[in-house]
């Protein structure tokens, strides 16, 4: 709920702007001559110009609806930076709507931060490879751990080694068909 204003406002902010690349509907805004020259060769060169309307109108949308929030969120990590170092020494009068699009991209940066950390954790494992048998005969004898990080490699962080050691005591206390369960009628002989 606490995104919710910010995100629906940056994608406004930015669906208007795409939009405004493509069909001039809003007042031109006023920038200092190094920064109109900067536009104009910008529009000139065609592609780019249409590509980050594109880019806009589309994270912008995925905002708006909250489809993909984070991703549409990191597409405008590049447009913001540069309407940042555009406004910074271009253009330094610059716009309130531009430095309102930075304020509100910063907002959903902080809010989302938490999806976005997992994205750099280096100790994260595919889903697919966790659940993968790479030998059958011995995956009743291996866990995650030894299957994926060999079978006397030990990790790291603290918490790991308490989970490795702990499978390993699970193991041993497994059953294997080399050594059966033993039953009560095993013990009264």
């Amino acid at each position: 709920m606490r995104s919710k204003i910010p995100r629906i406002l940056l994608g406004i902010v930015f669906l208007t702007a795409g939009i405004n690349g493509f069909y001039r509907f809003l007042p031109d805004q006023t920038y200092s001559e190094r920064g109109i020259e900067l536009l104009q060769s910008l529009k000139e060169m065609g592609y780019l110009w249409s590509l980050v309307n594109a880019v806009e109108i589309f994270a912008g949308t995925l905002l708006i609806f909250n489809v993909m929030g984070q991703f549409g969120v990191l597409m405008l990590v590049p447009i913001c930076l540069g309407i940042l170092f555009f406004h910074s020494f271009f253009s330094p009068e610059g716009s309130l709507f531009g430095w309102i699009a930075i304020a509100l991209e910063l907002t959903m940066l902080f809010v989302w931060r938490d999806h976005f950390i997992r994205m750099f954790k280096t100790d994260s494992t595919p889903a697919e490879m966790k659940d993968f048998d790479w030998d059958e005969e011995d995956s009743a004898e291996k866990t995650e751990v030894e299957r994926l990080h060999g079978a006397g490699t030990r990790s790291v962080s603290n918490h790991k080694d308490v989970e490795y050691n702990q499978e390993q005591e699970m193991i041993a206390d497994r059953p294997t068909p080399s050594r059966p369960v033993p039953s009560t009628l095993d013990q009264n002989i």
